[in-house]
């Protein structure tokens, strides 16, 4: 029994998978036919990003729209599916990033010391230690700051 992975079929990963054939047809070469929808490629490049579809590697995460190659998806989630901060209109591509930039707003990357505010709360712990000689209080216990 053959299973199928959740982003693209069986039949496209296997094509996918090209043996050594000429880069581009001419005289006395076939054309690549897609085993799955029946389009024809002259070049190998084309046909194998024309797979990429059917491997489900060109579809967005987000809002489901496919693309026929993976650098115009790469630029549909930089211009589309950008986090904004409502606070300050700042964009970010990653949510990682966005939800460092929402603690500062929060109050959780201030100095308790001297007010600074930093992007990071690593970068706060560095501050606490290098400017402060303090060790950061433990996330985990909540409890008060220790002097190196």
């Amino acid at each position: 029994m053959v299973r199928r992975k959740a982003h693209g079929s069986v039949e496209a990963r296997q094509a996918l998978n090209l043996r050594r054939r000429p880069r581009q047809t001419g005289k006395g070469h076939r054309p690549f036919t897609c085993p799955l929808c029946g389009g024809v490629y002259r070049h190998v490049d084309s046909f194998r990003c024309h797979l990429h579809v059917h491997a489900g590697k060109t579809q967005c995460h987000l809002c489901q729209r496919v693309f026929s190659r993976r650098t115009r998806l790469n630029a549909h989630l930089s211009s589309e599916h950008v986090y904004r901060c409502e606070l300050c209109g700042a964009t970010y591509r990653h949510i990682d990033s966005y939800r460092c930039h929402i603690s500062m707003h929060a109050g959780k990357t201030r100095c308790h010391l001297c007010g600074r505010v930093f992007s990071r709360r690593a970068y706060l712990n560095q501050h606490l230690r290098a400017v402060h000689q303090v060790e950061p209080p433990d996330e985990r216990r909540r409890g008060p700051a220790r002097v190196l």
